[in-house]
């Protein structure tokens, strides 16, 4: 299931703007600890929740949390 939606989210930002390059992985590891570590090797990090997020403390790329929760996302500016 993790994968569809990965691979849905990814195919859906690579139509939207072909230009960028778009990797995508699923880690089965702590969200704080897996996000402080790929942050350091990315230009702009994207998670699918806030709760990583929160726990990471200092990641060096940009990073942004989406949801796909639809009545929130029509609240919030999306990613």
């Amino acid at each position: 299931m993790a994968e569809h939606i990965v691979a849905s989210a990814a195919e859906r930002a690579h139509r939207r703007n072909p230009e960028v390059k778009v990797s995508t992985e699923i880690l089965p590891e702590e969200a704080s600890a897996a996000l402080l570590r790929e942050g350091n090797n990315a230009s702009f990090l994207v998670t699918g929740s806030c709760v990583g997020l929160r726990n990471a403390s200092s990641p060096h790329a940009p990073t942004c949390a989406c949801t796909t929760n639809r009545s929130k996302a029509r609240r919030r500016r999306p990613c």
